[in-house]
Protein backbone atom coordinates (compact mmCIF):
# COMPACT_ATOMS: atom_id res chain seq x y z
CA UNK A 1 0.00 0.00 0.00
CA UNK A 2 1.24 3.47 -0.88
CA UNK A 3 1.55 5.82 2.09
CA UNK A 4 1.13 9.08 0.20
CA UNK A 5 -0.85 9.97 -2.92
CA UNK A 6 -0.52 13.18 -4.93
CA UNK A 7 -3.47 14.09 -7.17
CA UNK A 8 -3.78 16.39 -10.12
CA UNK A 9 -6.83 18.67 -9.82
CA UNK A 10 -8.59 19.42 -13.12
CA UNK A 11 -9.84 16.29 -14.84
CA UNK A 12 -8.71 14.02 -11.99
CA UNK A 13 -10.62 14.89 -8.83
CA UNK A 14 -12.69 17.86 -10.05
CA UNK A 15 -14.67 18.38 -13.25
CA UNK A 16 -13.85 22.04 -13.85
CA UNK A 17 -14.14 22.28 -17.62
CA UNK A 18 -17.43 24.17 -17.93
CA UNK A 19 -16.32 27.04 -15.71
CA UNK A 20 -12.99 27.24 -17.55
CA UNK A 21 -14.75 27.22 -20.93
CA UNK A 22 -17.20 29.93 -19.88
CA UNK A 23 -14.41 32.21 -18.63
CA UNK A 24 -12.32 31.55 -21.73
CA UNK A 25 -15.13 32.40 -24.14
CA UNK A 26 -15.97 35.55 -22.20
CA UNK A 27 -12.33 36.69 -22.30
CA UNK A 28 -12.00 36.00 -26.01
CA UNK A 29 -15.23 37.87 -26.71
CA UNK A 30 -13.92 40.97 -24.94
CA UNK A 31 -11.03 41.02 -27.41
CA UNK A 32 -13.30 40.53 -30.40
CA UNK A 33 -12.30 36.89 -30.89
CA UNK A 34 -15.76 35.39 -31.25
CA UNK A 35 -14.83 31.74 -31.60
CA UNK A 36 -16.89 29.96 -28.94
CA UNK A 37 -15.06 26.90 -27.66
CA UNK A 38 -16.92 23.75 -26.63
CA UNK A 39 -16.16 21.67 -23.54
CA UNK A 40 -14.41 19.12 -25.73
CA UNK A 41 -12.21 21.72 -27.45
CA UNK A 42 -11.32 23.32 -24.13
CA UNK A 43 -10.31 19.92 -22.69
CA UNK A 44 -7.59 19.65 -25.32
CA UNK A 45 -6.07 22.99 -24.30
CA UNK A 46 -5.94 22.73 -20.49
CA UNK A 47 -3.32 21.16 -18.26
CA UNK A 48 -0.33 23.48 -18.58
CA UNK A 49 -1.57 26.57 -16.78
CA UNK A 50 -3.70 29.57 -17.68
CA UNK A 51 -1.23 31.35 -19.95
CA UNK A 52 -0.67 28.27 -22.10
CA UNK A 53 -4.45 27.82 -22.30
CA UNK A 54 -4.79 31.35 -23.66
CA UNK A 55 -1.88 30.89 -26.09
CA UNK A 56 -3.59 27.80 -27.48
CA UNK A 57 -7.00 29.48 -27.70
CA UNK A 58 -6.21 32.80 -29.39
CA UNK A 59 -5.85 33.17 -33.17
CA UNK A 60 -2.47 32.31 -34.67
CA UNK A 61 0.03 35.19 -34.65
CA UNK A 62 -1.70 37.00 -31.78
CA UNK A 63 0.80 39.40 -30.21
CA UNK A 64 2.27 38.77 -26.77
CA UNK A 65 0.60 41.96 -25.58
CA UNK A 66 -2.83 40.74 -26.66
CA UNK A 67 -2.21 37.32 -25.11
CA UNK A 68 -1.61 39.11 -21.81
CA UNK A 69 -4.81 41.11 -22.24
CA UNK A 70 -6.84 37.95 -22.86
CA UNK A 71 -5.18 36.32 -19.86
CA UNK A 72 -6.17 39.30 -17.71
CA UNK A 73 -9.78 39.10 -18.91
CA UNK A 74 -9.81 35.34 -18.39
CA UNK A 75 -8.65 35.58 -14.77
CA UNK A 76 -11.24 38.30 -14.12
CA UNK A 77 -14.00 36.13 -15.58
CA UNK A 78 -12.81 32.93 -13.92
CA UNK A 79 -12.68 34.63 -10.53
CA UNK A 80 -16.44 35.20 -10.84
CA UNK A 81 -17.40 31.72 -12.08
CA UNK A 82 -14.68 29.24 -11.04
CA UNK A 83 -16.98 27.37 -8.65
CA UNK A 84 -20.34 27.76 -10.40
CA UNK A 85 -20.45 24.45 -12.33
CA UNK A 86 -17.36 22.67 -10.99
CA UNK A 87 -18.01 19.44 -9.10
CA UNK A 88 -16.20 16.36 -7.88
CA UNK A 89 -16.17 13.40 -10.24
CA UNK A 90 -18.57 10.63 -9.19
CA UNK A 91 -17.02 8.35 -6.58
CA UNK A 92 -13.99 10.53 -5.86
CA UNK A 93 -15.15 11.86 -2.49
CA UNK A 94 -15.79 8.36 -1.14
CA UNK A 95 -12.41 7.08 -2.34
CA UNK A 96 -10.57 10.02 -0.77
CA UNK A 97 -12.41 9.41 2.50
CA UNK A 98 -11.43 5.74 2.48
CA UNK A 99 -7.77 6.58 1.89
CA UNK A 100 -7.83 9.17 4.65
CA UNK A 101 -9.37 6.62 7.03
CA UNK A 102 -6.55 4.19 6.20
CA UNK A 103 -3.94 6.80 7.13
CA UNK A 104 -2.78 7.54 3.59
CA UNK A 105 -1.48 11.09 3.25
CA UNK A 106 -3.14 13.11 0.48
CA UNK A 107 -2.04 16.12 -1.57
CA UNK A 108 -3.04 18.16 -4.61
CA UNK A 109 -0.51 19.34 -7.21
CA UNK A 110 -1.95 21.47 -10.03
CA UNK A 111 -0.84 23.84 -12.77
CA UNK A 112 -3.93 25.94 -12.01
CA UNK A 113 -3.08 29.12 -10.15
CA UNK A 114 -2.48 28.45 -6.47
CA UNK A 115 -5.27 30.68 -5.16
CA UNK A 116 -7.92 29.03 -7.33
CA UNK A 117 -6.56 25.57 -6.50
CA UNK A 118 -6.79 26.18 -2.76
CA UNK A 119 -10.24 27.80 -3.03
CA UNK A 120 -11.72 24.90 -5.00
CA UNK A 121 -10.30 22.26 -2.67
CA UNK A 122 -11.56 24.17 0.38
CA UNK A 123 -15.06 24.33 -1.11
CA UNK A 124 -15.35 20.89 -2.68
CA UNK A 125 -13.36 18.74 -0.24
CA UNK A 126 -13.48 20.56 3.09
CA UNK A 127 -13.96 17.23 4.90
CA UNK A 128 -10.68 15.79 3.58
CA UNK A 129 -7.44 16.20 5.52
CA UNK A 130 -4.89 17.33 2.94
CA UNK A 131 -1.18 17.38 3.76
CA UNK A 132 -0.62 19.92 0.98
CA UNK A 133 -2.60 21.74 -1.70
CA UNK A 134 -0.26 23.33 -4.22
CA UNK A 135 -1.10 25.12 -7.46
CA UNK A 136 1.07 27.20 -9.74
CA UNK A 137 2.98 29.92 -7.88
CA UNK A 138 5.10 32.70 -9.33
CA UNK A 139 8.82 31.90 -9.26
CA UNK A 140 8.11 28.18 -9.02
CA UNK A 141 8.26 25.63 -11.82
CA UNK A 142 5.16 24.11 -13.37
CA UNK A 143 4.52 20.44 -13.99
CA UNK A 144 6.02 18.30 -15.47
CA UNK A 145 8.92 19.69 -13.43
CA UNK A 146 8.98 17.66 -10.18
CA UNK A 147 9.76 20.60 -7.87
CA UNK A 148 6.34 20.53 -6.16
CA UNK A 149 6.41 16.74 -5.83
CA UNK A 150 9.65 16.97 -3.86
CA UNK A 151 8.13 19.74 -1.72
CA UNK A 152 5.09 17.57 -1.00
CA UNK A 153 7.25 14.55 -0.17
CA UNK A 154 9.01 16.61 2.50
CA UNK A 155 5.70 17.81 3.93
CA UNK A 156 4.46 14.21 4.02
CA UNK A 157 7.76 13.11 5.54
CA UNK A 158 7.77 10.10 3.20
CA UNK A 159 10.41 8.65 0.86
CA UNK A 160 9.66 8.85 -2.85
CA UNK A 161 9.21 5.09 -3.17
CA UNK A 162 6.14 5.28 -0.91
CA UNK A 163 4.45 7.96 -3.04
CA UNK A 164 2.09 7.71 -6.00
CA UNK A 165 1.09 10.37 -8.53
CA UNK A 166 -2.45 10.30 -9.99
CA UNK A 167 -3.52 12.33 -13.01
CA UNK A 168 -5.42 12.38 -16.28
CA UNK A 169 -2.77 13.71 -18.66
CA UNK A 170 0.61 13.12 -20.20
CA UNK A 171 1.85 16.12 -18.17
CA UNK A 172 0.88 14.36 -14.93
CA UNK A 173 2.50 11.06 -15.84
CA UNK A 174 5.68 12.88 -16.92
CA UNK A 175 5.66 14.70 -13.57
CA UNK A 176 5.62 11.38 -11.75
CA UNK A 177 8.36 9.99 -13.97
CA UNK A 178 10.51 13.08 -13.46
CA UNK A 179 10.13 12.71 -9.70
CA UNK A 180 10.90 9.00 -9.83
CA UNK A 181 7.56 7.88 -8.37
CA UNK A 182 4.86 5.47 -9.55
CA UNK A 183 1.90 6.82 -11.50
CA UNK A 184 -1.77 6.12 -12.17
CA UNK A 185 -3.39 7.48 -15.34
CA UNK A 186 -7.15 7.93 -14.90
CA UNK A 187 -9.33 7.48 -17.96
CA UNK A 188 -12.18 9.84 -17.01
CA UNK A 189 -10.26 13.09 -17.46
CA UNK A 190 -9.64 15.63 -20.20
CA UNK A 191 -6.71 14.37 -22.23
CA UNK A 192 -7.28 11.69 -24.88
CA UNK A 193 -6.34 8.39 -23.27
CA UNK A 194 -4.24 7.19 -26.19
CA UNK A 195 -2.07 10.31 -26.03
CA UNK A 196 -1.55 10.08 -22.27
CA UNK A 197 -0.81 6.35 -22.43
CA UNK A 198 2.25 7.05 -24.55
CA UNK A 199 3.98 8.38 -21.44
CA UNK A 200 3.76 4.84 -19.99
CA UNK A 201 2.01 5.12 -16.63
CA UNK A 202 2.55 2.24 -14.22
CA UNK A 203 -1.21 1.80 -13.83
CA UNK A 204 -4.42 2.84 -15.60
CA UNK A 205 -7.67 3.24 -13.65
CA UNK A 206 -11.05 3.41 -15.39
CA UNK A 207 -13.01 4.52 -12.32
CA UNK A 208 -12.28 5.70 -8.77
CA UNK A 209 -12.88 2.23 -7.32
CA UNK A 210 -10.17 0.76 -9.54
CA UNK A 211 -7.87 3.59 -8.48
CA UNK A 212 -8.49 2.78 -4.81
CA UNK A 213 -7.78 -0.92 -5.35
CA UNK A 214 -4.42 -0.07 -6.91
CA UNK A 215 -3.48 2.28 -4.08
CA UNK A 216 -4.35 0.01 -1.16
CA UNK A 217 -3.40 -3.37 -2.62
Amino acid sequence: MYKGVIFDLDGTVLDTIEDIKDALNEALGKMGYFHSYSNEETMLMVGSGFKVLIERAVPENTSDEDVEKVLHYFIEAYDKCYDKKTKAFSGIREVLGTMMDKGIKLAINSNKQDDFTKALIAKCFNDINWTAVIGYRNNHKKKPDPESVFEIAKLMNLPLNELLYVGDSDVDIMTGHNAGIDTILVSWGYRPLEIAKKTKPKYIANNPKEMLEIIIK
